[in-house]
C-alpha cells in the first residue's frame, strides 16, 4: 500500500493505492482461494442456507459481487479478485514505532496526536485484529498518558 497526502490541509483526503495483485502469484493465490471456496459452497452441508434467485454459486448471497459460477473460468476468476478488493480492511505498517512514532504512540514532531489503530503494526494478527487494537488503546491510556 503506498499512502501520500494530497495536500497539507487536514481536510483533503490523503491518496491511497492499495497495490493489489501488483505481484502475479498474489492474484493466483486468490484466483486458487476464491475457488476453493465456490467448492465448499456448493457442498451439501451448506445446502440449508441457499437463498433463492440470488446470483452467486447456486443462490448464496454475498456483499458485493458474486463468485463467478463457472469454477474453470481463471479470467472470471481474476477479473472477480482484481473487482472485488478494497480499502475498508485494516491497515497496518504505516505508522510504526521508532519511524513515524515515539516509544509513547505519538507522531514524531506533533505532541498532541497519538496514533492506536492497526498501523503500528508491522504485520497482521493471525487472528481477528480487533482485541489487539482494544488492548493497545488500553496500554496507551495506562502508560502513555503523560
Amino acid at each position: 500500500m503506498v499512502l501520500s497526502l494530497s495536500s497539507s490541509d487536514a481536510g483533503v483526503a490523503s491518496s491511497v493505492r492499495l497495490n493489489c495483485y501488483s505481484n502475479p502469484t498474489d492474484l493466483a493465490n486468490c484466483v486458487r482461494g476464491m475457488k476453493k471456496i465456490g467448492e465448499w459452497l456448493r457442498t451439501s452441508a451448506l445446502k440449508p442456507y441457499k437463498v433463492q434467485n440470488l446470483p452467486g454459486v447456486e443462490g448464496f448471497k454475498y456483499l458485493g459481487k458474486p463468485l463467478p459460477n463457472n469454477q474453470t473460468d481463471n479470467t472470471a476468476f481474476e477479473r472477480f479478485c482484481l473487482e472485488s478488493k478494497g480499502s475498508h480492511w485494516h491497515y497496518h505498517g504505516g505508522s510504526l514505532v521508532g519511524k513515524v512514532l515515539d516509544g509513547s504512540f505519538r507522531v514524531k514532531g506533533i505532541k498532541a496526536l497519538r496514533v492506536v489503530d492497526a498501523s503500528p503494526f508491522s504485520t497482521t494478527s493471525a487472528s481477528h485484529p480487533q482485541g489487539f487494537y482494544l488492548m493497545l488503546g488500553r496500554f496507551v491510556i495506562r502508560t502513555c498518558n503523560h
